[in-house]
């Protein structure tokens, strides 16, 4: 009888092993957006539900803040501007 449940035992422990391994899939994702540096603004890819979701999601928050659209547009400017436009936003913070 022991032999029989400690048999039983192994082959639902080899059984819980091999359902588990079998549905493991090996595999990539793929993650893809590009962006236009000309236009200062995302593309979206067809076909590719990352990139036009990232796209939608830009577009839904700049048109619902103004704010997030200036930083991303400040973020396409050389450093040195940034430096100063932080500067002129410290000083306009003081008043």
């Amino acid at each position: 009888m022991l032999f029989r449940g400690a048999g039983f035992t192994i082959t639902s422990i080899l059984y819980f092993v091999a359902i588990m391994l079998s549905k493991r899939k090996n595999g990539k994702i793929i993650r893809l957006f590009i962006v236009d540096y000309d236009k200062k603004q995302l593309i979206s890819v067809n076909r590719y539900k990352y990139s036009e979701d990232m796209f939608r999601y830009f577009e839904a928050a700049f048109a619902e803040n103004q704010d997030i659209k200036r930083i991303w547009d400040k973020s396409f400017e050389k450093k040195s501007q940034l430096k100063t436009d932080r500067e002129e936003e410290k000083i306009m913070l003081s008043f």
